[in-house]
């Protein structure tokens, strides 16, 4: 492969915010969705507390597009399509099987956007971006805090079901 195809620093970090925001416009979409399927009190409250958080980190997305000059629409993340699609499928379970099935969907949907928030964050200091970086930053540390909410809730549906085997 010669110099000449490989993507710069400057593209893959793009190609990451691309894909984030796709995933956060997926997330909000199906979010608003599953909000009103469900028939579990507390994951009425996730999800809206979920849908909260993830417009705040597509407006942040946003705005680290104006700063790069960087028209975030036109990608698909697949990885997230696949998720989302999964957590259609589980509102026809019981509420016990939704709650544990719909965090657990949550916690791989945080793992892969940490992962892709901390690619972008590192991408942004090697490019010397600080605005960038920091808004990444303040991100990653909301997506952190939502995948340790997400094992606790997870841990407490684990033992409760054990109980009824």
């Amino acid at each position: 492969m010669s110099e000449e195809q490989l993507p710069s620093i400057t593209e893959l970090l793009q190609d990451e915010l691309l894909d984030l925001y796709s995933a956060e416009i997926q997330l909000l979409e199906t979010l608003s969705e599953l909000s009103k399927a469900t028939r579990c009190h507390r994951l009425n409250a996730i999800w809206d507390t979920e849908l909260q958080e993830t417009e705040i980190r597509k407006n942040r997305l946003e705005q680290i597009g104006q700063l790069l000059l960087c028209d975030m629409k036109g990608r698909l993340c697949l990885p997230m399509k696949q998720r989302l699609e999964e957590a259609n499928e589980v509102i026809k379970g019981s509420l016990q099987a939704q709650e544990t099935a719909f965090t657990a969907i949550l916690q791989e949907i945080a793992h892969y956007t940490i992962a892709g928030y901390c690619t972008a964050y590192h991408f942004a200091e090697i490019l010397g971006y600080p605005e960038v970086s920091q808004l990444l930053s303040e991100t990653i540390q909301e997506v952190l805090q939502i995948d340790a909410s997400g094992q606790d809730i997870n841990k407490g549906n684990i033992r409760s079901e054990m109980l009824y085997v």
